[in-house]
């Protein structure tokens, strides 16, 4: 139940939470060109380090100084 919780919580804060048990999560941002992308982050990595086109999914992620 807790888990669900957080989850949720997650969730109405826009976070997407696209894999527990790699723990992989996703933050929509609005590129200077209006484009919807997300911010990509996962466990393990020091900070907010990639970015990927939503249909690109994460193997299309770029690195952050590209966005």
């Amino acid at each position: 139940e807790r888990v669900v919780e957080i989850l949720k919580n997650l969730d109405r804060k826009g976070i997407l939470v696209k894999d527990l048990d790699v723990g992989l999560i996703d933050f929509p941002h609005i590129r200077s060109n209006g484009e919807e992308v997300y911010l990509c982050w996962k466990l393990g990595e020091d900070g907010i380090q990639f970015w990927h086109r939503i249909p690109d999914g994460f193997s299309g992620r770029k690195p952050i100084n590209t966005l």
